[in-house]
């Protein structure tokens, strides 16, 4: 995959870890407020938040991926430390 595609994809990471991150807390805040314990949605609370905490960490890999690749794109490992030399001064006539 190129890099731009390693990045589309940790944006869409963030979204659905954050979206599942979301609904979890609300979903918990909504059953202890309501006292459903007992229901048979008591259990997805903790789930969800935790898939969405999973999703938001695979959005580092894949960040971390989309940098590798781009610097392998542009072709060099480490961004260069000093200015490239200058061009040599052209041939006599």
């Amino acid at each position: 995959m190129r890099s731009q595609d390693w990045q589309y994809l940790a944006y869409v990471l963030v979204g659905v870890g954050v979206t599942l991150s979301i609904c979890g807390t609300v979903l918990l805040v909504y059953i202890q407020k309501h006292s459903l314990r007992n229901e048979q949605y008591g259990s997805y609370p903790v789930p969800l938040m935790l898939a969405g905490a999973f999703f938001i960490a695979m959005t580092a890999l894949a960040f971390r991926t989309y940098k590798k690749r781009k610097r392998e794109e542009l072709g060099y490992d480490f961004p260069p430390l000093l200015p490239p030399p200058p061009p040599p001064p052209p041939p006599p006539l």
